[in-house]
């Protein structure tokens, strides 16, 4: 973890934004810097941490594991979007993918149940144009979520 101020913003100015979604084997987690401190916010932990490089200062979540970072592209607080404050949600069933997206976003968006939802519509489309098996089954565990990034 040591000089992840300067990895963030370093990976922000390469893509132009300011919200990432960090993901590991078993969590899901955004990262987003508002004003002008970096936010890790994970539904497993109680509040938004400010992530800093004194590794001892803080519960670190899905951070503390290796984890893969994927670029969130969004509008600026100026172009419309939420006002900029650390939007949290608590971890409910596998969502935690689901929760990550509308944490980096800054507010609701996705809900877990509409996601599940959507993909078994899509799953009984692929059925009814004799595409079955074409399964979607490695990218969610049904009723709980577990989603992998592609949803």
């Amino acid at each position: 973890m040591d000089n992840k101020l300067h990895a963030l913003n370093t990976e922000a100015t390469k893509h132009s934004t300011h919200s990432f979604i960090g993901k590991n084997t078993n969590h899901a987690f955004a990262i987003k810097k508002i004003n002008s401190s970096w936010y890790l916010l994970d539904s497993e932990l109680m509040s938004p941490t400010i992530i800093t490089n004194d590794k001892n200062s803080q519960n670190w979540g899905g951070m503390a594991h290796t984890f893969e970072l994927f670029v969130l592209k969004q509008k600026t607080f100026q172009d419309g979007y939420p006002c900029p404050q650390p939007y949290m949600e608590p971890q409910d069933k596998a969502f935690c993918l689901i929760h990550a997206f509308n944490m980096a976003v800054g507010t609701h968006v996705l809900s877990g149940t509409s996601v599940l939802s959507h993909i078994m519509l899509l799953e009984n489309t692929l059925t009814q144009r004799n595409l079955a098996h074409t399964s979607l089954r490695h990218l969610y565990t049904p009723g709980i979520g577990s989603f992998n990034i592609t949803i």
